[in-house]
């Protein structure tokens, strides 16, 4: 399924609770196109917008152990973007940051790749992730 067989009016509340900005969007494509861009994956429309009382199709996922060992050189990355959740990829390793839990260690170079390919993420100090989970 798809945004495209939602009315313009579901898209904005889409929009809207995603905190995507769509003020110079011009039509339902547009619209689209914006939210897309801003990375709302359309199943997290669904389930928290479009039809949050709905049961959620599960899809079982299989993520590879992401070892990082005494030798890896490692960094607390935050999400700062607007989204509930939002998944980033690097080196083929996905990293699943939430609203409940913007802070993910990766390794260095895959934060690296996150850093300069997505807005909205960058570096933690190590005394905002104590205040955030003392």
């Amino acid at each position: 399924m798809s945004y495209e067989k939602h009315t313009v009016k579901d898209l904005k509340e889409v929009a809207e609770y995603f905190g995507v900005d769509i003020s110079s969007a011009k039509g339902k494509e547009a619209i689209i196109a914006e939210i897309n861009a801003d990375g709302v994956e359309y199943a997290d429309a669904v389930r928290l917008v479009l039809a949050p009382d709905e049961p959620a199709e599960v899809e079982e996922v299989v993520a590879p152990a992401q070892v990082i060992d005494d030798n890896t050189a490692t960094v607390v990355v935050k999400m700062t973007r607007k989204n509930p959740t939002y998944e980033a990829e690097a080196h083929g390793r996905v990293y699943r940051f939430t609203k409940e839990n913007p802070f993910v260690l990766l390794r260095e170079d895959d934060a690296d790749v996150i850093l300069e390919r997505e807005e909205g993420f960058r570096v933690a100090s190590p005394k905002e992730v104590r205040e955030f989970y003392g």
